[in-house]
């Protein structure tokens, strides 16, 4: 049985209203996942992500299951990886703009090391903000 959650007003501990709900929904990333590039090419967990796909040598895409807004400003993506210094949310190789990179369907990803060289990595994990579409 699903249960729902229905509120108009947050509040503090002390019974201020010291959190609009808007904001709370307006600052939640609109999908997350962690996905293993190395050994499995698969999510280990995620929330509106609905296919991970190993693209290349430290380069992948996901697709989101809910698109969301592509607008230069309005989304961004933050990425981190284990195994390597840099996760990058576009891939600067082939995209000079952000609006470029990011659809509302889906993000390319690419994997950098210190030196550069890209590289795949076993954790990888991926928030994206803003509006679904």
């Amino acid at each position: 049985m699903a249960s729902e959650l229905r509120v108009n007003t947050l509040k503090d501990a002390s019974g201020n209203n010291s959190v609009a709900l808007s904001t709370v929904a307006s600052g939640s990333a609109k999908a997350h996942c962690l996905y293993d590039q190395n050994t499995a090419n698969v999510f280990r967990g995620s929330f509106n992500f609905s296919s991970f796909t190993d693209t290349s040598t430290g380069k992948a895409s996901v697709t989101f299951t809910n698109n969301i807004t592509a607008t230069d400003g309005s989304t961004y993506a933050v990425t981190t990886s284990v195994n390597r210094s840099r996760m990058l949310g576009i891939d600067l190789a082939t995209s000079s703009s952000y609006s470029d990179a990011l659809t509302s369907s889906s993000i390319p990803l690419a994997n950098y090391s210190d030196s550069g060289s890209l590289g795949d990595s076993t954790a990888n994990s991926v928030a994206v903000h803003g509006d679904l579409a």
